[in-house]
């Protein structure tokens, strides 16, 4: 018997935000509302992303941006 909700692995959630979110994408953090630009891939389980404000760029895990970033119509 399988468990209702299977855990997303590292490998999936990476796939699931380069999907969605591709290099030079706007996105929108949505509990702040500040907008960033997407950068590439950082590390195993994290990408650059640019603050559009302060541009100043940082390491953003997959599961930060999965969970609070949505990306802004172009």
């Amino acid at each position: 018997m399988e468990p209702k909700s299977k855990k997303m692995s590292t490998r999936e959630a990476v796939a699931f935000v380069e999907l969605r979110f591709p290099a030079g994408s706007t996105l929108k953090r949505t509990t702040t509302g500040e907008l960033y630009m997407m950068g590439a891939k950082a590390s195993r389980d994290s990408f650059w992303l640019m603050s559009l404000s302060n541009p100043e760029k940082g390491e953003v895990s997959v599961w930060i941006i999965k969970g609070e970033f949505e990306k802004v119509a172009a």
